[in-house]
């Protein structure tokens, strides 16, 4: 099997033995060098280090181009060490970054070889959120922030990691609408309230929050962006189970993703109900007084309840 290079003119994208990418990677030294050292180990057997070497050779490319072909590569020896699932997710990654058509048709070759339960593996939720993720990072980079948007999210979607929520915030940012700072301010406080300690988001939501509104723009009330609504409703399902369980830690961080989107007096009094069961009396009242601010008349006994130091059972229903 043979090497995946980028090709120069004249040359098919394929050769029995591997060369160099002499028309892109001359501009990058570093990553023709891996480059090198990887295809010369692979020569000889050493499929690990050859696979160490490429991904050197990856990390140091500065193209879509070439950091497909060094993930195609990084397959090729995980192949050959008989790590066949994850050589199937490598190809996926490769394709992501660059589909010219030879590492997709490598993992048909490869998938037709695996199991039910190998493909659902090289299949799974993680890879393809990272897809995703990828393709949407190369949209953003050539400014084509709506598709950038669509992929952020269907990566979220398959994995919610909250970096991917400050990108989608960024990526709105460089919309031009008068919706897009708003839809922004949403998801980047979404993202600092799963993830705080990001100061850089801190100020950058702050200096969004200053920005007055443009004469005669009235800001709509808390437009709930329906992909979020969705995320929500699951992820809420998720912390009444955790919740259920007496998993509280992870309850209450599903409940902070909700309260996040939606700000209603029911996603404040599973967050106090949480906190409560975690021995957080400080930030339970604060959860108790915004949902009785907001309506919810049973938060206002909780107050009683805590403030006196008489504190009842924490009540087991959740909204």
């Amino acid at each position: 099997m043979a090497l995946l290079q980028t090709p120069q003119q004249g040359q098919e994208t394929r050769a029995d033995a591997p060369a160099a990418d002499h028309q892109a990677a001359e501009k990058n030294v570093p990553s023709k060098q891996f480059y090198h050292q990887g295809a010369a180990l692979y020569q000889s057997g050493d499929y690990q280090a050859a696979k160490e070497n490429f991904l050197k050779a990856y990390r140091t490319s500065d193209t879509a181009m070439q950091k497909g072909c060094m993930y195609h590569n990084i397959a090729r020896c995980h192949e050959r060490l008989g790590d066949l699932v994850q050589a199937a997710k490598d190809l996926q990654m490769a394709i992501a970054w660059y589909d010219d058509g030879d590492s997709r048709r490598e993992l048909d070759r490869l998938t037709a070889k695996l199991t039910p339960e190998q493909k659902a593996e090289a299949g799974s939720s993680d890879v393809v959120s990272k897809q995703e993720f990828l393709i949407g990072s190369r949209f953003y980079a050539e400014q084509q922030y709506k598709e950038a948007i669509q992929h952020f999210k269907k990566a979220y979607a398959k994995n919610a990691k909250p970096e991917i929520l400050y990108n989608i915030g960024r990526a709105y940012l460089e919309l031009r609408g008068s919706d897009e700072p708003e839809e922004a301010l949403r998801y980047l406080r979404l993202y600092v309230t799963i993830k705080p300690g990001d100061d850089g988001a801190e100020r950058l939501i702050l200096d969004l929050s200053k920005q007055s509104p443009t004469p005669g723009h009235h800001p709509k009330q808390h437009r709930i962006d329906p992909f979020l609504e969705g995320q929500a409703l699951q992820t809420h399902c998720k912390g009444e189970d955790a919740y259920t369980a007496g998993k509280y830690e992870l309850a209450l961080e599903c409940f902070l993703r909700v309260l996040a989107v939606t700000e209603s007096a029911g996603a404040f009094w599973n967050c106090a109900n949480a906190y409560e069961k975690l021995g957080d009396k400080q930030n339970a009242l604060s959860c108790y007084r915004s949902a009785a601010e907001r309506g919810e008349n049973q938060a206002n006994q909780r107050i009683v309840a805590l403030s006196s130091g008489n504190a009842a059972l924490v009540p087991e229903s959740l909204f």
